[in-house]
């Protein structure tokens, strides 16, 4: 895929844009011992000798995308390793992301996302890095359910979230009638920076309320999705989703470029 996506790149044929992240899924491997310190020898390597944010205005690296490392609760041999993973990002200077959506009836692994991040960034203040993870615009996918604290506690860390549209519209309810997807309204208010979905309730108002911070994209392809969605019906709702020049402008060119922190595009 990469070979042929920078062979259009070099002969100057890619129309859209791409940014390349890096999810590493290397937990705790019992072959490495018990000393964490030779735990996670892939992602080590990756922020020892890899460029975040290297290429240009088409066709760029990212930094770590979704996970750097399989996500591990208390008490089981992955957390350790899980946390080392934050830690070295921080370290390393790198964005860093982590994915939990939490449920209507519990918000624990959200929790534990939002406390590490708040003990990470003490710990690099402490280690004379003044910002601490502040600056390395870190973030939360898929947070459907954070409540307004942890909303509130991400903000406070400049940390992004995510907001994936796609448990609504899967089809599958809960028996209880409780909320399958993410709160807007709830991340919306709080303020904190956010990514979010093409499709979702009063999908025109809700780009209206966030014009300033609403990027337009699809989640194709995704492991678990079975039928590419109909790209002509994706662009028609963009005169549902943004029904001026100036709104469509923002979605599809400003806030992408401010939020991947894209150069000006060459003029060919």
């Amino acid at each position: 895929m990469y070979d042929a996506w920078n062979a259009l790149h070099r002969e100057g044929r890619a129309f859209v844009r791409l940014q390349i992240n890096f999810l590493h899924n290397q937990g705790f491997t019992a072959v490495l011992s018990d000393d964490i310190a030779n735990q996670l020898p892939e992602l080590r390597e990756r922020l020892k000798n890899q460029f975040q944010f290297f290429g240009d205005a088409m066709l760029r690296t990212g930094a770590i995308g979704e996970w750097a490392a399989p996500f591990g609760t208390p008490g089981s041999a992955n957390c350790p390793v899980w946390l080392e993973a934050q830690r070295l990002c921080a370290r390393a200077r790198w964005r860093n992301e982590n994915s939990q959506a939490g449920s209507p009836t519990s918000t624990a692994n959200i929790e534990q996302v939002v406390a590490t991040y708040e003990m990470v960034d003490a710990e690099m203040i402490a280690e004379d890095f003044p910002d601490g993870i502040k600056s390395l615009r870190w973030g939360l996918q898929h947070a459907d359910h954070a409540t307004e604290d942890q909303l509130a506690r991400l903000k406070a860390l400049n940390c992004g979230v995510s907001m994936s549209g796609f448990r609504w519209l899967q089809g599958n309810p809960r028996a209880d009638g409780l909320p399958v997807g993410p709160l807007f309204p709830r991340i919306l208010a709080s303020g904190a920076r956010r990514r979010g979905p093409t499709r979702c309730p009063s999908r025109a108002r809700w780009c209206a309320s966030s014009a300033t911070a609403s990027r337009w994209g699809t989640n194709w392809p995704h492991a678990g999705q079975s039928a590419a969605p109909d790209d002509g019906q994706l662009v028609d709702l963009l005169a549902e989703i943004a029904p001026s020049e100036a709104q469509r402008q923002a979605l599809l060119v400003d806030n992408p470029q401010r939020l991947y922190r894209f150069p000006q595009p060459r003029r060919r």
